[in-house]
């Protein structure tokens, strides 16, 4: 198999993120599990902030309003630093394995706040040759935009774009355009999966 570029989503592939049960305890219980996670897919904020079309002070101002929370700025962006977990055990290490042999990179809806947090604490961007955060970009996963942009950018053909991400959307609308993408969880699937593929551990 042709390898040119393996490309992997950020949270539930390479790194923990909890928005769930912290959002649920922030709104001291009005929002159930289900709650947090379908107002995630709906905020107006969230889709403006993870497309750059905010600041941060802008979305933290929003996000509060949002979810009708009396909260400091201050404290509201410790709170979403916290969500992020780091690094699952090991995902660093595979990176270092793989950047030895293919160029690599990362393709996150993401923002600001949560890169600036994994950058600082774990120089997360120093390990990918190609970085596309959806803040950065304009788009988020599934657009098919977002996709496009990674194909143009690369400047290869889709087919040899081998992209990993927890999401089945994602992972379909990647598929639509041509790219070779595969629906994992955590370190040891993608580990699985590249074994499957092409590649040795």
């Amino acid at each position: 198999m042709s390898v040119k570029v393996l490309l992997f989503d950020l949270g539930g592939v390479l790194v923990g993120y909890d928005g769930i049960s912290p959002l649920v305890n922030l709104t001291h219980g009005a929002l159930t599990k289900d709650d947090a996670q379908s107002f995630w897919e709906r905020s107006f904020w969230m889709e403006h902030y993870e497309t750059g079309k905010c600041s941060t002070e802008e979305f933290l101002k929003g996000i509060a309003k949002e979810l009708n929370i009396q909260i400091p700025p201050a404290r509201l962006l410790k709170e979403f630093e916290s969500w992020e977990l780091g690094p699952f055990e090991g995902s660093l290490e595979l990176l270092d394995q793989l950047r030895q042999i293919y160029p690599i990179g990362c393709l996150s809806n993401n923002n600001p706040i949560h890169w600036g947090y994994l950058d600082k604490n774990f120089a997360l961007g120093e390990k990918f040759q190609h970085c596309f955060l959806s803040y950065r970009i304009g788009f988020v996963k599934p657009n098919k935009e977002i996709y496009l942009h990674v194909i143009d950018k690369l400047n290869i053909k889709p087919q040899n774009i081998h992209f990993f991400d927890d999401k089945p959307a994602n992972v379909d609308g990647a598929r639509a355009v041509g790219i070779s993408a595969y629906c994992v969880n955590g370190v040891d699937e993608t580990k699985q999966k590249l074994n499957e593929l092409f590649f040795s551990f």
